[in-house]
């Protein structure tokens, strides 16, 4: 009997050699690529990366701030709801970090790619286009105005306990005066 010629998949050097090629296509992570590791190439593919990673992050960070002070406000306890601001405020600070950090690592990239490739589109575009300057540096100013929400939203909280527990023990004191009066 004949034997049926083998598929281009059926070898397994290609098919090792397609799942790299499919790996490089589905995963963003350029540090997970093979090939040179540095040049514009390389730091336009981090570049590439770290911007999805600033997207992601600020939208995540949106979308907490979103949930978490929705479910703060409707907390009744005051006590509880303060609590929740001041945690809220921890994990927005941190994330404000984060945020900050993933964007200088871009705008790295981008200085490093304008002073290597003056050819680079993105070097022309950006002598081209001065103002409004840089668009994630603005929307940096998200993260740090939604942190303060955080913090003003716990310290109201704070004074409403304070607040609550001086009026029971004002009340308290009244009734104590009128007791010792009365005798």
């Amino acid at each position: 009997t004949e034997s049926e010629p083998e598929g281009p998949l059926d070898h397994p050097a290609e098919r090792h050699q397609v799942s790299r090629e499919t790996s490089a296509i589905t995963n963003p992570d350029p540090r997970s690529r093979t090939g040179p590791s540095t040049g514009v190439a390389a730091f336009d593919a981090e570049r590439r990366y770290l911007e999805g990673l600033l997207k992601d992050r600020l939208n995540f960070f949106l979308v907490f701030v979103s949930f978490f002070l929705l479910g703060a406000y409707n907390i009744e306890d005051p006590e509880t709801r303060a609590f929740a601001f001041i945690a809220g405020t921890l994990v927005s600070f941190l994330f404000t970090m984060a945020v900050w950090r993933t964007h200088r690592l871009v705008q790295e990239s981008l200085r490093i790619i304008k002073t290597m490739d003056p050819k680079h589109p993105y070097t022309e575009l950006s002598q081209r286009v001065k103002f409004p300057g840089n668009a994630n540096t603005s929307m940096l100013l998200i993260a740090p105005v939604l942190t303060v929400l955080f913090l003003v939203s716990a310290i109201r909280a704070m004074d409403l306990v304070r607040s609550a527990a001086d009026g029971a023990g004002a009340s308290a004191t009244p009734a104590v005066a009128d007791s010792t009066a009365s005798r």
